[in-house]
């Protein structure tokens, strides 16, 4: 075409108002010049897509022959393509300009990446990763105008487009298609793109699911036959007829059994132990499947609808795989995952159904408080001598972990924790539910929980606190002078204040690590059960020293006191270090464990007599043990429960069924918070397991 006859490609008139309209002019003429090259073609394009979604100017219009009133209803977020339609739809020589650039840009793109690999998990790691998108976003890079990925974000360039193109009403899109129709060719070309994804992202499935973790974990071993080798092949049968209904039914077959082998490998983790590779293979797995049977659904169906749908999503994922709030998201959805498939069945034993189960928490309870006694004597005189920081931290971790693995072996309780294994519990309740059924089994957990959390928890500050009491007088019988003299009952009283001391935060943070001790606790004991070190402690060598029954009984006594220990000895130390790393940094950091600090606060009171009641510093303080208590238990099971929700994938319209179930429950039994029922009592196979 002579660069003339584009002169007036969009008729606007000299008295049409707004700039917009003349940057649509611009870069609607940079596509008609001869000599553009395609790499010029890409920019016009990408200007013109990005003028089309511009959402901070409503477009004024005043365009003689446009149906303005059309236009004035629309929403603000479409005016601008309204414009543009109705511009092509009035002249042919825009249309077939259109076409003609889109069939340049689109005829030799290479859309492999973005449907076999846009929005899926890769194999480079977190670290790999991220240091990429760092260099993607801050360094000079090719343009990459080849690669229908990079296309698709040039076109869409923000985030919130994918939205923008879901939401477009229906007729609007469809005239959107009908003007910026493709050739022939270029379908051609996007088809075979399509074609080829899903035979990568078959033979990707087919990788993983042979890989030796997963073989270890199903039942069925031969890898000839077996639906992972199937699955490459019915999708080749696939695309060689995408209608025929027998290749397409055994294909959808194969596709649900490659399901049901990773349900049961998901079944078997508890046993057998659970690795971040393990977890990231499943979720490519599954997400992979996914996206063949959306390409599928592409090659039979290019309804509007279809296309629409399809559009929406590549944009979204491919912003997503540039974003490093997207990255950072999905890892923490696969820990968060990692962590849940192994907690639930370990928060059932923190969770009372029967009364009986109730006082017998209590019980626990009170010995735990007892033994917590002698820890707050010993965590007192460490923090009072003033030792080298390395063996404070040192001396100090070593009190808490021998003390909380001394509780679990005599049956004591620690409330505080109980929070992130009951946290995973519910988890398990909404893979075992749905609707409104899921929301009230949830509901019943969290009253179990609530009651379980509330008897643990009292158990343990009245028991400490009257334990230390008790402690205090013996030694004062016995030496004749109070455990701590008057220097100390002030450092202690200080501690705790809430205004004059950093006592909020420190339970906050406390909370934080009372999450994180159980998650590197359980992270301990499933690599020695993914590893089989039980089995292999078993089997060692030294039995024909020893004798086998000998190395049977410790296997056996490692396997079953491993999770209880490791949790246990990782918060010890993470408590007594933690102040320390604060000395040394100089930031802000203590811990503030609520019957820890309850019995460190009665032996302080002890000394003070009946002078107490007076003394306006003990208020305070016991109010600063109140908060530390509501702190420690609220902090520490959110943090267990978002995890485990996000984990299992609950909406926001779960999350909202679940206040108001909750709500309801509150209203109509609030005893169930506070006391098992009557009716309960004795039926422990009403328990939920």
């Amino acid at each position: 075409m002579a660069n003339g006859a584009h002169s007036e490609l969009i008729p606007i008139p000299p008295g049409a108002r707004g700039a917009a309209l003349a940057e649509l002019a611009v870069w609607v003429r940079a596509l008609a010049q001869p000599e553009a090259s395609r790499e010029a073609a890409v920019e016009a394009l990408a200007r013109l897509a990005q003028w089309v979604t511009e959402r901070d100017e409503v477009l004024a219009l005043g365009l003689p022959g446009f149906e303005a009133r059309a236009c004035d209803r629309a929403l603000p977020r479409v005016r601008r393509l309204h414009v543009l339609l109705e511009l092509a739809e009035g002249s042919r020589e825009l249309r077939e300009l259109f076409a003609h650039a889109l069939e340049r840009v689109m005829a030799d793109a290479d859309g492999l990446s973005l449907f076999a690999e846009g929005g899926l998990p890769n194999d480079r790691g977190i670290l790999d990763e991220t240091s990429d998108r760092l260099a993607r976003r801050f360094l000079p890079r090719p343009r990459g105008e080849h690669d229908l990925a990079v296309l698709l974000t040039r076109f869409f360039d923000d985030a919130g487009d994918a939205d923008w193109l879901a939401d477009l009403p229906r007729e609007l899109f469809e005239r959107a298609l009908r003007v910026f129709a493709v050739g022939a060719h270029a379908r051609e070309h996007l088809l075979e793109a399509h074609a080829e994804a899903l035979y990568l992202l078959a033979a990707r499935v087919e990788t993983l699911g042979i890989s030796e973790a997963m073989r270890a974990r199903q039942s069925a071993k031969r890898l000839r036959g077996s639906c992972w080798s199937r699955l490459p092949r019915a999708t080749e049968r696939v695309l060689a007829a995408p209608r025929a209904e027998r290749s397409v039914a055994e294909w959808r077959a194969d596709i649900e059994a490659c399901r049901a082998a990773t349900r049961e490998v998901l079944e078997h983790l508890e046993s057998t132990g659970v690795s971040v590779d393990l977890v990231y293979s499943i979720d490519v797995i599954e997400r992979a499947l996914e996206r063949m049977l959306l390409l599928h659904a592409l090659l039979v169906d290019r309804s509007p609808e279809r296309l629409q749908a399809a559009l929406a999503e590549f944009v979204r994922v491919r912003h997503a795989d540039t974003s490093l709030v997207s990255l950072a998201r999905e890892n923490m959805r696969l820990l968060a995952r990692k962590v849940v498939e192994r907690a639930g069945q370990t928060g059932e034993h923190y969770i009372t159904t029967t009364r009986r189960d109730y006082a017998a928490m209590w019980g626990s309870a009170v010995v735990g408080g007892l033994v917590t006694v002698g820890t707050a004597a010993l965590k007192t005189v460490v923090a009072l001598r003033h030792f080298p920081l390395a063996l404070e931290g040192f001396l100090s971790g070593l009190n808490y972990a021998l003390s909380f693995v001394l509780i679990g072996h005599v049956g004591g309780t620690l409330a505080t924790k109980q929070p992130s294994m009951t946290g995973a519990a519910l988890a398990d309740v909404i893979d075992r539910s749905s609707g409104d059924e899921r929301a009230e089994a949830l509901v019943t957990h969290i009253a179990r929980i609530v009651r379980s959390q509330l008897a643990a928890a009292f158990g343990n500050v009245l028991a400490v606190g009257v334990g230390a009491y008790a402690f205090d007088r013996l030694w004062l019988g016995a030496r004749g002078t109070h455990y701590l003299d008057r220097a100390g009952v002030d450092y202690v009283l200080h501690s705790f204040d809430p205004l004059k001391s950093g006592t909020v935060f420190y339970a906050a943070l406390t909370g934080v690590i009372l999450w994180l001790s159980s998650l590197l606790g359980g992270a301990i004991e499933n690599w020695a059960v993914y590893r089989q070190v039980p089995r292999g402690i078993a089997e060692h060598r030294l039995g024909h020293t020893l004798g086998r029954a000998r190395l049977a009984a410790c296997a056996a006594f490692v396997e079953r006191h491993l999770a209880s220990w490791s949790t246990s000895i990782v918060l010890g130390f993470m408590l007594g270090f933690t102040p320390v790393l604060g000395k040394f940094t100089g930031l802000p950091l203590d811990v503030r464990h609520v019957t820890l600090s309850m019995g460190q606060l009665c032996l302080a009171l002890s000394e003070l007599g009946p002078s107490v009641f007076g003394d306006a510093r003990a208020a305070w303080a016991l109010s600063g043990i109140a908060l530390t208590f509501v702190l420690n238990l609220a902090v520490s099971f959110g943090l267990a429960l978002r995890v485990a929700l996000r984990a299992r994938g609950a909406s926001a319209s779960d999350r909202s069924s679940i206040v108001a179930a909750l709500r309801r429950r509150l209203l109509r039994r609030p005893h169930e918070f506070l006391v098992p029922a009557r009716e309960a009592q004795g039926s422990a196979a009403h328990r939920s397991h």
